[in-house]
């Protein structure tokens, strides 16, 4: 039987999410059914995972996450020419950027089926960009998009709804599947002092942690903030951030100017997750908009608490007072109350946190 050729299209293959979600996707697939490449722009860590993976992995020149327009035209045109070399079946795109030129290239070449999959795709219409002009833009621009896509999958059914709300997409051409993860990788058992002292941490001081790409879609300032006032008001508190991006800098600053560099500091990227995650006491992910968090799944199966903003897919997870708290945007004061009422609360209730 002749295998299925499918092409994933992603702007990027730092880590992240997406990524993770992308990974995931080709490891999970019949390779005696399906025949997989990636095509991407931007190199990540990702990429040998996918190679190891047994999958194609195909860097497309011209393909960035900012708008170029010549990078852009120089991109779509390196993908026409990669699936009419490829004659994919599928093509399924992640990604803003990816998704725009992906669907566009694979419309141009007559692929037999285009497949989106928006990542928090409400959230980034209307929170990624500041100008009112540029947003309503790209909303338009969207809307002419769906000519262009034959079907697409949400990861949450708070995303679904909004969409739907405006009016981006017709309802009998959405699915929500929602993101998962392999929860045994977190079903560790290991010395949290032992850990915490790796990192360079207190052992006998409590830690919270946040894992996240350090972008303003996770607000990670508000977590610096947060992290101020908890030693304000509690005591020492270890406060680590696993992740990297375009704010590290300007959140390094913060926690220098804020004088908890001793409290508070930025790990990167990191490939001992789970035991990060096991040597902490409570998860915090303040972030703005999200598609469904994988970050908080993977806190979720760690046991560990969580604190997160109360934005909808983040309380399809996360029930207030059940298996965490959840407080509004934006809101470093409520934020570090939250953490302090974990923190406060017997061993044994934190994970129900009532």
């Amino acid at each position: 039987m002749k295998k299925i050729n499918l092409i994933y299209v992603v702007t990027s293959l730092q880590r992240g999410g997406v990524q993770s979600h992308i990974l995931d996707l080709v490891r999970g697939l019949d390779k005696a059914r399906y025949e997989i490449s990636v095509a991407y722009g931007i190199d990540g860590e990702i990429g040998d995972d996918l190679i190891k993976s047994g999958v194609r992995v195909i860097k497309v020149e011209g393909l960035k996450k900012k708008i170029a327009p010549i990078s852009d035209v120089t991109a779509f045109i390196n993908l026409i020419g990669l699936i009419r070399k490829l004659k994919p079946d599928i093509v399924h795109t992640h990604m803003s950027k990816a998704s725009l030129i992906g669907r566009l290239a694979a419309w141009w070449c007559r692929v037999p089926l285009i497949i989106m999959t928006a990542h928090g795709w409400s959230g980034f219409l209307t929170n990624f960009y500041k100008s009112k002009l540029k947003r309503r833009y790209i909303f338009y621009l969207e809307k002419i998009m769906t000519l262009f896509t034959d079907y697409l999958i949400l990861v949450s059914e708070a995303d679904r709804k909004k969409v739907l709300r405006m009016g981006l997409f017709p309802p009998d051409r959405i699915s929500v599947i929602r993101n998962g993860i392999d929860s045994s990788k977190f079903e560790i058992s290991l010395n949290p002092r032992r850990k915490k002292q790796e990192i360079g941490a207190n052992p006998d001081q409590p830690m919270a942690i946040m894992v996240g790409n350090l972008r303003p879609q996770k607000a990670p300032e508000d977590l610096v903030r947060a992290a101020l006032l908890v030693q304000q008001e509690y005591g020492p508190v270890r406060f680590i951030l696993v992740g990297d991006g375009p704010l590290r800098a300007s959140v390094e600053s913060e926690i220098k100017e804020s004088g908890i560099q001793d409290e508070c500091r930025i790990l990167g990227y990191r490939s001992d997750i789970p035991e990060l995650l096991a040597a902490s006491d409570v998860f915090v992910l303040p972030s703005i908009y999200e598609g469904l968090s994988i970050s908080i799944l993977e806190a979720m199966a760690s046991g560990l608490p969580v604190v997160t903003t109360e934005i909808e897919e983040n309380q399809e997870l996360v029930r207030d007072r059940i298996n965490g708290l959840v407080v509004p945007i934006h809101q470093p004061e409520l934020l570090a109350q939250a953490i302090v009422r974990v923190l406060t609360s017997p061993e044994e209730d934190r994970k129900s946190v009532v």
